[in-house]
């Protein structure tokens, strides 16, 4: 009888012990599933804010939508030597409109491809015109990405000569109604 109770308090033991096993195994994934994800979306925020400073810069947005390749790295290279530097940021990368890779940071020399073939987010921000953030695999490893769409200047431009436009005929229209109004007075 003694040796009964030893095997099942013995085998109860190890039951017990295996189920809080799992209990806490379950408890631990999910509690750096949680870490990792927080860290995956602190870094997708730096990239966000790192692009949309940059692109708060006139002269390279200036430089991008008049393809001055140039004028991009130059203006873009301090950029990326401070941003590699105090946040660990490997690569500023501008792509045109239609997806085509046109100044690699980390690679100058690489450029002229079509993104939008094998990376879906870039496909995604080509068809879409909203910035996204992505997490994959490239040749420099697994990246946090943030691509963001960049108004061009000469859409801006535009803009601003149909707002002028507008203004004149507003004005003309205005004139007309007043000279009416004039005239019907006795």
């Amino acid at each position: 009888m003694i040796v009964v109770a030893c095997l099942l308090i013995t085998y109860l033991g190890i039951f017990f012990v295996a189920r809080m096993n799992s209990s806490w195994q379950k408890i631990y994934t999910n509690e750096i599933y949680e870490d990792v994800l927080s860290k995956i979306k602190a870094e997708q925020e730096k990239a966000a804010l790192i692009v949309d400073t940059i692109l708060k810069n006139e002269a390279i947005v200036k430089a991008l939508a008049q393809k001055d390749r140039d004028t991009l790295i130059k203006l873009a290279t301090p950029y990326q030597e401070m941003y590699k530097q105090k946040y660990d940021f490997h690569q500023l990368h501008f792509i045109t409109a239609d997806g085509i890779s046109f100044v690699r940071m980390a690679s100058l020399q690489r450029f002229g491809d079509d993104l939008k073939t094998y990376r879906p987010d870039i496909a995604f921000v080509v068809n879409n015109r909203q910035p996204t953030h992505s997490v994959s695999v490239g040749a420099l490893g697994p990246m946090i990405r943030y691509i963001a769409p960049v108004v061009e200047v000469k859409v801006q431009a535009q803009m601003a000569k149909t707002l002028s436009s507008m203004s004149e005929e507003m004005k003309r229209i205005s004139d007309h109604l007043n000279n009416l109004v004039a005239s019907f007075k006795v």
